[in-house]
């Protein structure tokens, strides 16, 4: 189970979106291409999941044996993350699990904030993005049915806040709100994600086979 668990948020980091907030400047600095727009967010998402990947084996730890009845775990969530190519980000908040290991069904709910310090990291585009924040708010919900032949994990998300980044001989930063949904079963990937980072738009969909 928290092998199944870990791997949802896995491959939540893949997909990644930005929104702009209701107040203040929505961009400072240097503009972004909306293919810089959707590589930073994806940065922006990983390291979250990145700083959260513990959980389900830390939950897992309280409870001893399996669980007829449903079994529930609250605490407080605080890691600092290597990033790929220097600095780090440190996540921090709260983080409960709930679940059924006679049922197979469990549910995950993360509320943490981001801080990335220098944290320096390559996006889709081939880029090097080094990034700082103090306050990005992560929240994620996953809910996990592992009853054998009929495995599927729905899950969805958001992130709001400021980052400020820069990539080459460029800075700048950005209001963001990222937001994602999707699902996985044994064999598929579906999910969407829409919004804007730096008032740049998209929306996208996405549907992965044949997941091993």
């Amino acid at each position: 189970m928290n092998q199944r668990i870990v791997r949802v948020f896995t491959v939540a980091a893949m997909l990644g979106v930005a929104a702009c907030g209701d107040d203040g400047p929505v961009a400072t600095g240097d503009e972004l291409t909306q293919a810089e727009v959707e590589a930073l967010s994806n940065l922006i998402v990983s390291s979250g999941f990145e700083g959260t990947a513990d959980l389900p084996t830390i939950a897992a730890a309280v409870v001893e044996g399996p669980q007829a009845v449903p079994f529930s775990y609250s605490g407080e969530v605080d890691a600092t993350v290597q990033c790929s190519l220097g600095g780090t980000v440190r996540v921090h908040g709260t983080a409960s699990v709930e679940g059924d290991d006679e049922e197979m069904w469990y549910d995950v709910r993360y509320n943490v904030e981001q801080n990335h310090s220098s944290c320096v990291e390559i996006g889709e585009t081939g880029q090097q993005f080094t990034l700082n924040s103090e306050s990005l708010v992560m929240n994620v919900l996953a809910n996990i049915s592992a009853a054998e032949g009929a495995e599927s994990f729905d899950f969805d998300g958001s992130v709001t806040g400021w980052v400020d980044w820069s990539a080459e001989e460029r800075t700048g930063g950005c209001q963001v709100s990222i937001n994602y949904e999707a699902s996985l079963t044994e064999t598929t990937i579906t999910a969407s994600s829409w919004g804007n980072i730096c008032g740049v738009e998209f929306s996208q969909d996405f549907t992965y086979g044949n997941v091993g």
